[in-house]
């Protein structure tokens, strides 16, 4: 086969718009959570729409004791044996928690870690770790306090 002159080429089609070539979703300003097609809402990290909770501008953001309930729910979770418990109110019954917890390690002896997670009044127990950007797809909420609320009560565990 030779060389097909220019003028009796078929033309590459042209690459139409398609959701890879969408503008990126904007940032929830003062967030790292990104916004929802959807006014109200923003997206979790799999692309879900979530239920979105603003900020609080008079947010005390100040620990307090776990309930007993809050309590349980860490303990129900924790990977090891709870140690001092920090509580800090997020939002609509949302509370972040931050905990010290033991565990032994296959060397025989025992290490002293923290957790963090969020909490609906201890019905349910979330893992979130020092890094999360305020949003959890599973439970449908996207919280813009969530991060502040995390960090306080991890500071609350050393005083």
């Amino acid at each position: 086969m030779g060389v097909v002159p220019e003028q009796y080429r078929t033309p590459e089609p042209t690459p139409s718009a398609s959701a890879s070539s969408a503008p990126a979703p904007s940032v929830i300003p003062g967030t790292n959570l990104r916004a929802g097609k959807t006014p109200g809402t923003a997206l979790g990290p799999t692309g879900v729409e979530l239920r979105f909770v603003p900020a609080d501008p008079d947010a005390a953001f100040e620990c307090r004791p776990p309930t007993e309930a809050e309590l349980a729910a860490v303990r129900h979770s924790s990977v090891g044996q709870t140690g001092k418990v920090a509580v800090v109110d997020i939002a609509e019954g949302w509370s972040a928690v931050a905990y010290f917890y033991t565990y032994a390690g296959g060397d025989g002896k025992t290490y002293r870690a923290t957790n963090d997670g969020i909490t609906d009044g201890g019905k349910s127990f979330q893992h979130v770790g020092p890094g999360w950007p305020g949003s959890h797809t599973y439970r449908g909420i996207a919280l813009a306090d969530g991060p502040k609320a995390v960090r306080t009560a991890r500071l609350c565990l050393n005083d």
